[in-house]
């Protein structure tokens, strides 16, 4: 006899092989929670993506401003950021005849970060942030000492807008 879940004894006469049970096997419940797991399991992506994406895309980026920040001062060199409209590249610098001009180190390849095809950086597109040894924005040729940076991330799908400012000091700050 089939053991069954939810079986009730039913009158009727049943096909031969058939036990005199009806309902559910644990099998046949399992299967269709398996089939009902599949499905929402594929729903959930198509769900407001573009949250997901405003956030991981500002994630990412304090990220790589703050590591570029903590690499400049952990290894005694410049880092640099340079933001795009649909990317950034973070750069190793090396001052190689000590003139005080920092050149891109091709000994290190630069990273490139491309943000998803709805993210765009729409303030701070085109500005270069520059960490020194001791983690500070480098100051402005002329020596004054560096302005705050800021840079704006927007989604398409929805005009949500994320502000971040890089400070003198090197401090990131989101908003």
């Amino acid at each position: 006899m089939t053991r069954t879940w939810f079986s009730r004894r039913s009158k009727g006469k049943f096909l031969p092989g058939w036990g005199g049970e009806s309902g559910m096997t644990l099998t046949e419940l399992l299967v269709t929670i398996g089939i009902l797991s599949l499905l929402t399991a594929i729903a959930i992506p198509h769900v407001n993506s573009s949250i997901i994406n405003l956030s991981s895309a500002r994630d990412y980026l304090l990220a790589d401003i703050r590591l570029a920040r903590g690499n400049a001062t952990g290894r005694g060199a410049h880092f640099r950021v340079t933001l795009s409209s649909d990317s950034y590249v973070t750069q190793r610098l090396q001052d190689g005849d000590g003139d005080g001009i920092w050149e891109p180190n091709g000994a290190f390849p630069s990273q490139t970060v491309e943000l998803p095809s709805t993210i765009t950086i729409t303030e701070g597109a085109g500005e270069e942030i520059e960490f020194d040894t001791r983690g500070l924005l480098i100051p402005q040729p002329d020596g004054t000492p560096p302005p705050v940076i800021e840079i704006a991330l927007k989604d398409s799908k929805d005009e949500r807008t994320v502000e971040i400012f890089v400070v003198p000091s090197g401090q990131v700050i989101e908003e």
